[in-house]
């Protein structure tokens, strides 16, 4: 009878861990530059099967190609098309060697989202590829970067006060108009 229960936890698991498998892989917020990676050509999620974060606070999606440049994506929240990254020309002769800050500063595909407190998978999903030369063939894979990281909401407390200020102000040159009646 213990030989049963034993195969059966074993089979039980077996059957869990074979979940998280598919699951993605976890990103931990505010660590920085993630790299994730496709193959396939145009129409393909990440080789990662996404990844899942949990934010506790509000954040900050940037997504940022580094491959080659022309490739643009669609980002995928929850497993459902959110926006796409912006629109460039599917050739230019430059490089970055797969650094993302300068990606970004050199004007290679990127987008921003921002996330409210909660837990998300993200993916992205290739939607042009870069080619090959002006005119050429496109890739069919390649390498990009994103980040989250967490963003400070001031307080209520501050924005109440900034919002008082704001309206003695305006009372004020209500006051100094209507004496000049």
């Amino acid at each position: 009878m213990n030989l049963k229960m034993l195969k059966a936890a074993l089979v039980g698991l077996v059957l869990s861990v074979s979940g998280f498998a598919n699951a993605g892989l976890i990103y931990n917020v505010d660590s920085g530059w993630e790299e994730f990676s496709w193959s396939g050509g145009v129409g393909v999620t990440s080789n990662q099967d996404g990844f899942t974060l949990e934010l506790l606070s509000d954040g900050l999606l940037t997504v940022v190609d580094s491959f080659a440049f022309g490739d643009e994506f669609e980002i995928l929240i929850n497993s459902a098309f959110h926006s796409l990254t912006s629109n460039v020309n599917p050739y230019m002769n430059t490089s970055v060697d797969g650094d993302a800050d300068l990606a970004l500063a050199s004007g290679y595909s990127q987008g921003t989202v921002f996330l409210s407190a909660g837990t998300y998978t993200i993916d992205f999903k290739l939607y042009q590829s870069a080619t090959v030369s002006d005119g050429g063939s496109p890739f069919t894979g390649g390498v990009a970067y994103f980040k989250v990281d967490t963003v400070n909401v001031p307080e209520p407390t501050t924005l109440a006060i900034f919002a008082l200020g704001i309206i003695g102000l305006a009372s004020r040159r209500s006051l100094l108009a209507k004496k000049k009646l």
